[in-house]
């Protein structure tokens, strides 16, 4: 023979590009010089990517390098805001609004009592299941300000899911309120942090920021995955991985002290997380919906008007179902920024949003091990919708059953790398 060999392509010009065959091209040429240059190599070892789209993936679409003082705890950036805001409201619920001094300094009494009443420690996990309510959030606070973890706990969850994940996380007390402590075991610690009950007025003295050192590699809360592949697993999220999530979507989306956001997610979904700590750490309002402004398109509509809402951050079924409940959706028309996760986005719905309303959208995507999102895409005038790009700190890699790094559009296993990502799962 000549030594040569000839290479034709033959493809459906409606599925694919020149530009995609010239890319098959050069991987089909880059696979073969490896082979000519290390014969006995195993084809395991092979990589399809040319060493141009490798750069361009572990270089450019992964330079995400982004410097933040990484010492700062989540109740830091908290306390910022309490210093440049005091007096603004921080949450609004059930008809009550706290100002952010009330906030901090409701969250220090109940920390201060959780320390000197309780022996509650740095490190210790602190169950928390009540009910949508002010407390909720003094409490998740609290918590953290003792230097501990929270373990929300949803009150809907049933009792055998509930007591396994208070003895797997060894839970040292838990905090509730009438509504829920008698889903509790009764062998836990259960402390009532309902505002009925007067353990704030009774405790007013203690109003002082417990001095606690919390260091950012300190876990701030654990979620227990839902359990479909087995038992359900604790997913271990630190300050640090918090602060990197917070930092990277304020460098994406406009969180400033003149915004106020609805939270309409359970406290044991890690976007959660997003709501409440995008929100704190940026001098915003918080306006947590109540259980029946969670599912009733007609009472989101009026709590969502009443406070002006402008962020909301939602699961695309969660937006269809209300979209299509047949209820006014006029808060839409207020919405500056649309936060939608959790589940792939239908291009319909993405339509549909943009007729109801002028807002910014979004498509986020991340696994709880990641705290929260771990990439964004604004697809406002987009017209294919993908997952888009990492956030700051974080990396992402498409690779095949072997590990190796795959080419652009060739399907593989997400790998997801950075400060964002959990460090193991508890136990």
């Amino acid at each position: 023979g000549t030594g040569e060999l000839n290479l034709a392509y033959d493809y459906q010009t409606s599925i694919y590009t020149a530009y995609d065959i010239d890319c098959t091209h050069q991987r089909i040429l880059n696979m073969i010089r490896q082979i000519l240059d290390l014969p006995e190599m195993s084809l395991d070892d092979v990589e399809i990517i040319t060493p141009q789209e490798k750069n361009k993936i572990l270089n450019k679409f992964n330079e995400t390098d982004f410097s933040y003082d990484d010492s700062l705890n989540i109740i830091d950036l908290f306390k910022k805001q309490v210093k440049l805001n005091p007096d603004k409201i921080a949450i609004i619920s059930n008809n009550m609004a706290l100002s952010y001094k009330e906030l901090d300094e409701k969250s220090n009494i109940l920390a201060n009592y959780l320390i000197n009443k309780h022996n509650i420690k740095p490190n210790d996990i602190v169950g928390i299941m009540l009910n949508r309510c002010p407390e909720m959030i003094i409490g998740l606070l609290a918590i953290l300000k003792c230097g501990a973890t929270y373990l929300p706990i949803d009150p809907e969850y049933p009792n055998e899911r509930i007591s396994y994940m208070l003895e797997n996380s060894e839970a040292k007390t838990v905090l509730v309120n009438h509504y829920t402590e008698e889903s509790i075991p009764v062998k836990y610690t259960k402390i009532d942090i309902d505002f009925r009950h007067n353990l704030f007025e009774k405790n007013s003295s203690l109003t002082y920021a417990p001095s606690v050192n919390i260091d950012s590699s300190t876990l701030a809360y654990l979620i227990y995955t839902s359990g479909s592949t087995g038992k359900p697993k604790g997913v271990m999220i630190t300050h640090k991985n918090l602060h990197n999530f917070v930092n990277g979507m304020k460098k994406l989306i406009d969180f400033n002290s003149k915004k106020v956001m609805v939270s309409l997610t359970t406290i044991c979904f890690d976007i959660f997380g997003l709501e409440l700590w995008c929100t704190l750490s940026s001098g915003m309002t918080f306006v947590l919906a109540n259980e029946k402004e969670q599912n009733s398109t007609k009472d989101l509509n009026n709590l969502c008007l009443k406070n002006n809402v402008n962020i909301i951050q939602t699961t695309p079924s969660r937006m269809q179902t209300f979209i299509s409940s047949g209820s006014s959706t006029d808060f839409l028309k207020n919405i500056t920024h649309l936060l939608i996760g959790g589940e792939p986005f239908p291009s319909a719905l993405l339509e549909n949003l943009r007729k109801l309303s002028t807002a910014k959208i979004y498509n986020m995507y991340g696994p709880t091990e990641t705290a929260v999102w771990s990439t964004v895409h604004d697809v406002t005038n987009e017209q294919n919708i993908s997952i888009g790009k990492p956030i700051i700190n974080t990396q992402c890699y498409v690779l095949d059953k072997n590990n190796m790094p795959l080419p652009y559009g060739v399907s593989g296993d997400l790998f997801i790398a950075g400060d964002g990502v959990s460090k193991r799962l508890f136990k």
